[in-house]
């Protein structure tokens, strides 16, 4: 056999080639799915906050970033928590709106909700009673010193909040905005206490269980 047949017979380099051609293609192809995910995840999570802040009759620009407009929900959700909602006045008489006020001094506060911990992969766990989101000062005192006192959440990259919805308690969609609206609280509550915003992740998973669709956790991941 010849040079010249053995030369025509080596198939190797114009394989090599075809092969480093596909490889750097599917690396272009990845590339551009990954912005595509990113991308898209934005603008899903610009639109759920948006919504989110005009079913609460807060004004957001178009042109507004998802960060912007998720500090502005922090911020709704903070003067929510501690400014207790007033009993609407159905008559301007004077008389009325005195009598009304004086009943509402006269009942008791409710207890926004209870805290459990638990040291088992640091975590903590909220729960809470019917639709109440607000966390009354018991409840912070306990996170607090949860948090001060747990190494894992202290020294972890981030922290999730992961707040529960239970569809069995009146509908997905007032399930997932009243879990949000629990997670927000407790994100605002824990960069409250100096951890950076950062590092905190938000988190809503639905549950058939109607009684775990009433807590939230914070743990470190």
């Amino acid at each position: 056999m010849s040079a010249e047949d053995e030369s025509e017979t080596n198939y190797w380099p114009g394989y090599v080639d075809a092969l480093t051609t596909m490889t750097m293609v599917l690396t272009f192809v990845m590339m551009i799915l990954a912005i595509g995910v990113y991308l898209l995840s934005e603008s899903l999570s610009k639109s759920l906050l948006a919504t989110l802040l005009r079913q609460a009759d807060v004004e957001v620009s178009d042109d507004a970033s998802p960060q912007e407009i998720q500090d502005k929900l922090v911020d709704t959700l903070a003067k929510a928590n501690q400014t207790a909602v007033m009993p609407e006045l159905r008559e301007s008489n004077d008389d009325n709106a005195k009598e009304v006020l004086a009943e509402k001094d006269k009942r008791a506060p409710k207890e926004p909700g209870k805290v459990e911990t638990s040291r088992n992969g640091s975590l903590l766990r909220v729960s809470y009673e019917d639709a109440e989101t607000r966390l009354n000062e018991r409840s912070r005192a306990e996170i607090g010193a949860f948090l001060k006192e747990s190494p894992a959440i202290r020294n972890a990259r981030f922290i999730v909040i992961k707040a529960h919805a239970s569809p069995e308690a009146g509908g997905a969609s007032q399930a997932r905005r009243l879990a949000y609206y629990r997670a927000m609280i407790l994100r605002n509550e824990l960069i409250s206490l100096g951890f950076e915003p950062h590092r905190l992740r938000i988190e809503v998973d639905e549950t058939e269980n109607v009684t775990a669709g009433q807590t939230a956790e914070i743990f470190a991941k």
